[in-house]
């Protein structure tokens, strides 16, 4: 919860920042939550000379101020993009675990046939040897063409 606090005093200082017209959509009570959380004790630069999107923010702030545009800052249109794009995102990581659980079960499948593969061909095998005289007696016997062919 930290770097949530942290977060909030970062995103406490770009809303100061804002100009009024933009500060003005984001409801009151909204304010008074993300001044309530911040930690006024975490030392956070905002560098006026760089652009928003260069500041070296908390991977949290990110977030909290996506989360805050989205709900209160944007247009309607980019309020349905943002909806849509959420959707996306949304059936694309679905789709990820889907796959993922189709891999994970076809490797399952094939533990489960190669074990049985494993066990077909680990059944003893009887070999028959001939000793060496009885294989030349058999070879002369079918060069002469006497005795059993096979």
């Amino acid at each position: 919860m930290e770097e949530y606090s942290k977060a909030f005093y970062e995103l406490k200082i770009i809303i100061n920042k804002f100009e009024d017209s933009i500060k003005n959509k984001i409801p009151k009570n909204i304010i008074d939550i993300i001044n309530k959380s911040a930690d006024n004790h975490y030392e956070f630069h905002y560098n006026d000379s760089v652009a928003l999107t260069d500041q070296n923010l908390l991977p949290e702030t990110w977030g909290l101020l996506s989360i805050l545009y989205s709900n209160y800052i944007c247009s309607l249109d980019e309020k349905r993009k943002w909806i849509q794009y959420d959707e996306f995102e949304k059936n694309l990581r679905n789709n990820k675990k889907l796959k993922k659980v189709e891999i994970n079960e076809l490797f399952t499948k094939n533990k489960i046939d190669n074990n049985i593969a494993i066990e077909k061909t680990n059944y003893p095998i009887k070999i028959e040897k001939e000793n060496i005289i009885k294989r030349i007696i058999n070879k002369i016997k079918s060069i002469v063409g006497i005795g059993d062919k096979k």
